[in-house]
């Protein structure tokens, strides 16, 4: 499992994953949540005037303001999706946190839930196709958006590896690390 953020948000410890750097999906993600976020809420990141937060990523990659709405539109329809997946998710993991809330001391933890790996699958696959239509809707600012994404943004995100209790339904799925 990863633990994934922002550099600045960095609080856990725990060995980096492949040199600290997350996938270029997740970098993605972590990418569209803060284009949202500034967006929306820009008086909650700085204190600098709301047109000036919104607009950061636009002035750091150059983008115009058709560009830009473009890139907006696509983070929120990303992480719309993605939400989507991951409610799925969220209602097998609710089912497993709920029977390891019935454990008595010195039981072995659940197994991973069957079709979990699938959504995760899909998940990425959702975020790879996110990046993909991202491409096919900018095909003349992509590259721009690509190359801050990847060289400047991705090294102040990192991935940390999470610990998963070793249990015999889980031993091969991360739990036995």
């Amino acid at each position: 499992m990863l633990a994934l953020g922002s550099a600045r948000a960095q609080q856990r410890p725990g060995p980096a994953v492949k040199g600290n750097h997350a996938p270029r999906r997740i970098v993605y993600l972590i990418f569209f949540r803060q284009v949202y976020e500034l967006d929306q809420h820009p008086r909650t990141v700085t204190a600098l005037p709301a047109g000036q937060v919104r607009s950061y990523f636009q002035q750091q990659i150059g983008l115009s303001d058709g560009d830009f709405g473009a890139l907006k539109q696509s983070a929120v329809n990303c992480l719309y999706s993605v939400g989507r997946q991951d409610a799925k998710a969220m209602v097998l993991i609710d089912r497993v946190h709920a029977q390891i809330a019935k454990l008595a001391p010195g039981q072995h933890y659940p197994p991973v839930p069957p079709g979990l790996a699938q959504l995760q699958a899909e998940r990425d696959d959702l975020l790879n196709g996110c990046i993909a239509n991202l491409q096919a809707d900018l095909p003349d600012a992509f590259q721009k958006i690509d190359d801050y994404v990847t060289h400047v943004f991705a090294g102040r995100t990192f991935a940390r590896q999470v610990a998963v209790p070793r249990t015999p339904g889980n031993a091969g799925t991360g739990g036995d690390r």
